[in-house]
């Protein structure tokens, strides 16, 4: 039943006619005709805030540009080091490969020549038989 009763009550309240509002809600008498003379009085004057602002200095301009290099600078740095490093580790692999590649092909040619030399030695020896 209080969800009716409540329902009811904002309904009676949305139906309210702007004569009835505005006896709900009053200004106080003279408050907009002096409005516009507070608010105007309230604001500074220019010469008084001419005093009071000082004109920024070189530095509130050059921060953001100074900064934005310096962010650049440290990541180009940064990116040289980690290559530096890399590349010290790559110069003892690339150098292991290469001798490793040098005695893979000397044991495939001392293995080719062994096998050429057997098969002369042993054509040499049909040749000699017969």
């Amino acid at each position: 039943m209080n969800s009716i009763e409540e329902k009811a009550a904002e309904t009676r309240i949305l139906r309210r006619t702007a004569e009835e509002s505005k006896k709900c809600y009053t200004c106080p008498d003279g408050y907009l005709e002096s409005l516009a003379d507070t608010i105007i009085d309230r604001i500074p004057s220019e010469q008084n805030n001419a005093d009071v602002r000082p004109s920024p200095q070189l530095w509130v301009y050059l921060k953001p540009s100074l900064y934005l290099a310096a962010s650049f600078l440290i990541m180009i740095l940064s990116i040289k080091g980690l290559s530096l490093m890399q590349d010290k580790g790559q110069d003892a692999r690339v150098e292991q490969k290469i001798e490793s590649q040098e005695d893979d092909y000397a044991n495939y040619y001392e293995d080719y020549a062994t096998r050429l030399v057997g098969n002369e030695a042993e054509h040499n020896l049909d040749k000699a038989c017969m």
